[in-house]
């Protein structure tokens, strides 16, 4: 039901009561003029308020229910005639038919209007010819008749024109209200699609903040890996330098027992067991290099997945870096599509407006952040790969220690060799004196390279630790800036 049709509905009943009091009026006045009419008058009065009530009834306020009882609005004025007729105050009783048509007016309907100002106009001219006594006192006069039909007509043009624009204004405030409606609705629906991106947000946020505040102690583990591989790398360096310091004091000395074993004969047999005893020695030194070797290699292979995890982590840091900056381009267009529909709404959507410019600026500062964020990971992807490469090298040292262990194994087993040589062949003494200064001298550059190595494995697990401290540095201030702009 439009504003129109609700505001003739509650003209209707008092339209009706006003139709029923004029009927009683009606009533009063014929008997107290004592007209032979009276009861014509009564009759007719009571059959048309009760043909209005009737049509009412039937249609509600339709056309057909607003002509009928505009119509008898104005035919009590003709009744008022009759009821005046002979007296002084019949002239006085034609201003009944002009507040009548003002009347009929309330219901907003030119339609209305013109059907009474018709019936006013028809009865005047009617009467005046057949009866002119129930119009003007005097005798019929055309020129009356006339008149009064001109300034029925302007009122009825005027109270047209008057009820139109009352209809369309009740047109444009439902109008309005609509619009308004609509608005509330739309501010409604972009308020709910602000908490659901606040809440995604939010879920965002607490679970990049339960990440930051988990990997301080993945980065705790790695650097515990990277300082246990590193002190053992330590550990093995000490050992080979002890090693290779040793191998070349024996290599020293065996190449002064080869000088002299021509000139020491009877000393050989000793000098072989002693040889013997050291290069057993050096042996299981050996074995135990090749074990701290393979201990070293698979820590460094701990520490190259350690390495990978982190970059797996730091992956799953930037998709939600990603995530958070898809979030802040859909909350800002959804800003600008409020802004846009708070313009059109007007006066109306000034406060909504205002809400759209704070989720704007709430995306910008989102989208800042995630622009930071995406900075720090960079920074921490720079360094984990500069902490692989640390980790790769290191492997790849001991794999020069490894192959430097197994030619030290060899040599140690061609000077057994060449000791039952010499034990089985002491009529070769001078040739297995030249060999052993031979394998003396390849000893020596032997102990040598493993002491170069055991050196660049010291250097080697002092720069893992370095890295591994540079990181923890670097991968605290991140978290620490992570959180505070997160």
């Amino acid at each position: 039901m439009t504003m129109l049709q609700q505001f003739r509905a509650w003209v209707a009943p008092r339209f009706l009561a006003f139709l029923w009091f004029n009927a009683a009026l009606v009533a009063g006045l014929a008997l107290l003029a004592e007209r032979e009419q009276a009861a014509l008058l009564i009759a007719v009065s009571l059959t048309l308020t009760l043909a209005c009530s009737a049509a009412y009834r039937a249609w509600g306020t339709v056309l057909a229910t607003r002509v009928v009882t505009s119509i008898a609005i104005v035919a009590y004025g003709a009744l008022y005639l009759l009821c005046a007729e002979g007296s002084g105050v019949i002239l006085d009783v034609h201003m009944t038919f002009f507040a009548a048509l003002a009347i009929a007016a309330a219901w907003c309907c030119w339609r209305s209007l013109v059907a009474a100002a018709g019936f006013v106009v028809l009865h005047h001219l009617v009467l005046n010819a057949v009866y002119p006594g129930a119009v003007f006192p005097a005798a019929s006069s055309m020129a009356r008749v006339l008149l009064h039909g001109f300034v029925v007509a302007v009122e009825v043009a005027a109270l047209s024109l008057l009820t139109s624009k009352l209809a369309e204004a009740f047109g444009t405030s439902e109008r309005a209200l609509a619009q308004a409606e609509e608005s509330r609705a739309e501010a409604a629906r972009l308020a709910a699609d602000y908490q659901l991106v606040a809440e995604r947000e939010s879920r965002a946020h607490r679970h990049i903040v339960d990440m930051a505040r988990a990997f301080p102690q993945t980065i705790a583990e790695l650097r515990g890996s990277f300082d246990q591989a590193a002190r053992e790398m330590h550990d093995t360096s000490g050992s080979l330098t002890t090693m290779s310091t040793s191998a070349s004091e024996l290599a020293t000395q065996v190449e002064d027992c080869a000088a002299s074993t021509a000139e020491r004969a009877p000393m050989v047999h000793m000098a072989t067991q002693e040889l013997t005893s050291a290069i057993g020695e050096i042996a299981n030194r050996m074995s135990e290099t090749a074990m701290l070797t393979c201990q070293g290699r698979d820590r460094a292979a701990e520490a190259q997945a350690l390495a990978d995890e982190l970059s797996g982590s730091i992956d799953r840091i930037a998709s939600f870096v990603d995530m958070i900056r898809n979030v802040a381009q859909q909350t800002n267009l959804l800003a600008l599509n409020a802004t846009i529909e708070a313009a059109r709404a007007g006066e109306a959507g000034r406060g909504f407006a205002v809400v759209a410019n704070e989720v704007k600026s709430l995306s910008a500062q989102t989208a800042t952040a995630a622009v930071a964020i995406e900075r720090q990971v960079d920074e921490v992807v720079s360094i984990s790969k500069r902490t692989v490469d640390g980790v790769r090298f290191f492997a790849s040292a001991l794999d020069s220690i490894d192959e430097s262990a197994i030619e030290i194994a060899a040599s140690v087993e061609q000077q057994h060799a060449a000791i039952e040589e010499i034990a089985t062949a002491v009529s070769f003494i001078s040739r297995g004196a030249e060999n052993m200064r031979e394998f003396s001298t390849r000893a020596a550059g032997a102990a040598d390279r493993t002491k170069g190595s055991a050196l660049t494995a010291g250097s080697a697990a002092t720069s893992v630790q370095l890295a591994a401290d540079r990181l923890n540095t670097d991968v605290e201030r991140f978290l620490h800036k992570l959180v505070q702009e997160v």
